[in-house]
């Protein structure tokens, strides 16, 4: 017991220590980038910590940034177990926004606890129906999906404008194209007058489940030995397709969530207001599957 519990304690001190050299590079460099442009990197921080973690507006609109970020972070993270690489998050959210969409469109007299869950499911099912595409072409060792996930980032925000331009355009939009504006009962309740909303719930109770399959369920141990060595664990009777096209389904369900988080799909030029993931899924692929607390301390600093 004693050993066990000095080894936890030495892997969790160290992961403090990657934690805080990185926080200190990357304050370091940014300051650095600040005095470069002719601005005080003192007053910056000083700014920061006061109208940011010292007010209760600044710290509720950190949270909302952060919020979609988490689903990013865990849709990247979880196909990184088993050695896949996952940068689609953004062709995952357009087309878990479509099918929600549809839903919200179809079936605006519906109560508030009947819509919004169905919501989350059909958003979750079409982001992990654009993720299968490229899932399935890993697993015939046709395309890898790295570029396939890439490639359909470009190619669901055409649909979506497609569907905005002609189908769901709504009449009295003169100026920007739309889609009729959602019922109340489809968007997410709001906590204490602010912007915070349910899905921080979501996604905290996202990465709660991921830290939960990957570290206590025999799928995660599967998962470890497949991007461990994926021909060993095919050696091993486990069924490597399967669990690739299983995570790469559940990565775009969960990437699509962050589409519940934006309301409806509102504009033709929706992507110049959507936060470019594209880099921040980069570059959580280059530093692998991380713990759900690494997770959230990295989205905070985001």
């Amino acid at each position: 017991m004693q050993r066990n519990g000095a080894a936890a304690w030495h892997l969790a001190s160290a992961q403090a220590k990657a934690f805080a050299l990185a926080a200190l590079v990357a304050i370091t460099v940014f300051a650095l980038l600040l005095a470069a442009a002719g601005k005080d990197p003192l007053r910056a921080y000083a700014d920061t910590l006061v109208y940011v973690f010292g007010n209760a507006y600044g710290f509720s609109e950190l949270l909302v940034r952060m919020t979609p970020l988490v689903f990013t972070a865990v849709a990247v993270a979880l196909p990184a177990r088993i050695g896949l690489i996952n940068v689609g998050g953004e062709g995952q959210l357009y087309m878990g926004a479509c099918l929600a969409t549809a839903g919200a469109l179809a079936l605006p007299d519906q109560p508030a606890f009947v819509l919004l869950p169905l919501l989350v499911v059909l958003g979750f099912i079409g982001g992990g129906l654009w993720a299968l595409v490229p899932g399935v072409l890993r697993a015939l060792h046709l395309v890898n999906e790295t570029i396939s996930t890439l490639l359909l980032n470009y190619v669901a925000p055409l649909i979506v404008s497609y569907l905005i331009f002609g189908p769901w355009r709504d009449p009295q939009s003169s100026f920007y194209p739309q889609s009729p504006a959602f019922a109340d009962a489809a968007r997410l309740p709001s906590f204490l007058q602010s912007r915070v909303h349910a899905g921080l719930l979501l996604a905290l109770a996202c990465l709660a489940l991921y830290w939960f399959v990957t570290a206590r369920t025999r799928f995660g141990l599967d998962m470890r030995a497949i991007g461990g060595n994926p021909e060993a664990a095919r050696r091993l009777g486990i069924p490597v397709l399967g669990y690739i096209l299983t995570v790469m389904f559940a990565a775009g369900g969960i990437a699509a969530k962050r589409a519940r988080l934006a309301g409806s799909a509102q504009r033709t030029d929706e992507s110049d207001n959507l936060p470019d993931l594209r880099a921040f899924e980069e570059d959580r692929e280059h530093r692998g599957a991380r713990e759900p607390l690494g997770d959230i301390s990295e989205q905070l600093s985001v």
